[in-house]
């Protein structure tokens, strides 16, 4: 039976993969002060490997635009970062040009600790944090930790990079281009949020077969997979694909005894698709309760199986708590509406992190 764990993460999360194929957006960067042509800008798709740089005359082009919500990020250094949201992929070819200010210079507010020792100290926190403790996460270096700042308030331990994060990952193949947005942890609770642009690794045969192996093992089982489930029109799909769901009591969260699962009968108790659009809803289950997942097609990573004894110890267990009423995401790409209404435990918000992360134009059963 499965032991828990309080450690919450929030983060965006992404199922499918279908992207707007023909439909292209382009347009010119410039300097919003002088009006100069910005060579080398890098504009990217939020968590996808779908990216460019404009060219000599500032101009940049992007199609596979991403269906539902999206985020088109434009990030160059030494001036502030822009995001455009697109609500959806574009009926025709669409032209965005963008004007970039010059950043300030002085960096935000935080106390930054003149010792070497207390900087390094501090970048081992962050990374068992931002990184996690999975087969993964001893696999994924981070290539310029010196960009990052540190601050603590309190209990709450902060961070902020003064440069993009570069990361490797080698355990699923990538190099990701990270630029935090918000970062901290207090406590039992993880806030991670930021914007990603993957670049897919260069390596031998051997490596990629690995790569395919592992991105697929990171996907199966994960909340991207369960959501994936839900949205088939075969409302059994999620029992057929090694998920199991139930009701969880709260007090057994306190309860060193192994928690009491109240079987939920019918896939309409705890979600529901909207016929009429793409929503999928998930239902707050009643106040005592909780809305717990078991993955049984594959166990947990023995380093992680003591968070989970006393749901089920060989299984992969989370539990999904609410702040508000029912969570509403769209069917079609699992976006969550907005994302901070659910918080994710357990096996979810353990390995929920940058080493398990997939870009989300990740295709099941292909590279």
């Amino acid at each position: 039976m499965m032991k828990r764990s309080f450690l919450a993460l929030f983060l965006l999360f992404y199922v499918q993969d279908a992207f707007g194929q023909s439909v292209r957006v382009s347009g010119v960067v410039s300097d919003a002060e002088t009006g100069e042509l910005l060579i080398g800008v890098n504009v990217f798709f939020d968590e996808t490997t779908n990216g460019t740089a404009t060219d000599d005359l500032g101009y940049y082009t992007l199609s596979n635009i991403p269906l539902g919500k999206s985020k088109l990020v434009f990030s160059y250094l030494g001036f502030e970062r822009v995001v455009i949201t697109l609500k959806d992929v574009p009926k025709a070819d669409t032209t965005i040009h963008v004007k970039l200010r010059a950043e300030s210079l002085d960096l935000p507010s935080i106390t930054v600790s003149g010792s070497r020792k207390a900087w390094k100290k501090n970048l081992k926190r962050f990374k068992k944090v931002f990184l996690g403790d999975t087969k993964n996460a001893d696999k994924t270096k981070i290539k310029n930790p010196e960009v990052l700042r540190f601050s603590k308030d309190g209990e709450r331990f902060s961070a902020i990079s003064v440069e993009p994060l570069i990361i490797v990952n080698k355990a699923l193949g990538y190099e990701i281009e990270y630029q935090i947005e918000e970062f901290y942890s207090e406590e039992e609770t993880v806030k991670i949020q930021g914007f990603t642009r993957f670049y897919p690794l260069s390596g031998s045969k051997k490596d990629e077969t690995k790569w395919v192996s592992e991105r697929r093992r990171a996907y199966n089982g994960s909340f991207r997979h369960f959501i994936y489930t839900l949205s088939s029109p075969d409302s059994s799909f999620y029992e057929k694909s090694g998920f199991q769901v139930y009701y969880l009591d709260k007090q057994g969260l306190n309860d060193p005894s192994p928690v009491d699962l109240s079987t939920i009968k019918k896939a309409s108790d705890f979600y529901k698709q909207d016929p009429n659009s793409n929503l999928l809803v998930l239902h707050k289950p009643e106040k005592s309760k909780i809305l717990a997942v078991l993955y049984t097609r594959e166990n947990p990573e023995r380093r992680l199986s003591m968070l989970y004894q006393q749901m089920n110890e060989n299984n992969q267990g989370s539990w999904i708590e609410f702040f508000g009423k029912d969570a509403s995401l769209d069917a079609r790409t699992g976006l969550l509406f907005p994302f901070s209404q659910i918080r994710l435990n357990g096996y979810w918000g353990i390995t929920g992190r940058i080493p398990e992360l997939l870009p989300k134009n990740y295709k099941p059963g292909h590279s």
